[in-house]
């Protein structure tokens, strides 16, 4: 579910101008990325923009300067992500909770705790 929350989020970033590319940034879309984790406490996912080749340009283009405006793509793409990774999670535990061991791509063993 992270993982593709991470991937969404990446590919909507990239749809915006001018991450989706422009003229003077042909490539700029290319540099976004994205890299799950996950520990024993949790999992997550960051996107962002690998600084090398345009992507060098990535927050003076996402966050602008004095003499450039910002073009934002990653605060609309994690508000759109959000929710849906939100109800995705809240999808698994009610299944959980109510003894289902399959929810999409995820799957529980049963055990003492919920047969």
């Amino acid at each position: 579910m992270v993982q593709a929350a991470g991937k969404r989020m990446k590919e909507d970033w990239r749809s915006v101008y001018p991450w989706s590319g422009s003229s003077h940034l042909p490539h700029l879309g290319s540099f976004l990325a994205y890299e799950t984790h996950s520990t024993s406490l949790g999992a997550w996912a960051e996107v962002g923009v690998n600084k090398e080749g345009q992507g060098k340009l990535g927050q003076l283009i996402e966050f602008g300067s004095v003499n450039n405006a910002p073009h934002p793509g990653g605060p609309g793409a994690l508000a759109k992500a959000a929710p849906i990774l939100e109800a995705e999670l809240a999808a698994l535990a009610e299944s959980l909770i109510a003894g289902g061991f399959t929810v999409g791509s995820v799957s529980s063993t049963p055990s003492r705790f919920n047969s």
